[in-house]
């Protein structure tokens, strides 16, 4: 998994070092009422331009609760790669799933 969010303190070297993701959005019908709640600021951070892509891999669960989203299966995201823009961010509430498209 691939990480650019600069002040994450999950981002080691460009990657994504949490084990397990969770996406937020309960009835979200948007990606902008999503959220990564394992989102983690690194205060020790030069940066707070954030764009976290995270590529699926065989040992990382996404758990997503955006059940509106067309990658939601039961409490897990089965897409086949998540971006999550987080501009700016400080916290997780600042952070949106860019993957996300609704059901129809």
């Amino acid at each position: 998994m691939s990480c650019a969010a600069e002040n994450c303190a999950y981002n080691s070297k460009g990657n994504c070092s949490a084990s397990n993701i969770s996406v937020n959005g309960g009835n979200a019908t948007s990606g902008h009422e999503t959220f990564c709640k394992t989102f983690t600021m690194n205060n020790s951070s030069p940066s707070f331009q954030n764009n976290v892509s995270f590529s699926s891999d065989p040992n990382t669960q996404i758990a997503c609760s955006a059940q509106n989203c067309l990658y939601y299966d039961n409490q897990v995201c089965n897409a086949p790669n998540v971006s999550i823009m987080s501009s700016l961010s400080t916290s997780p509430i600042q952070t949106e799933c860019q993957t996300f498209i609704p059901r129809h």
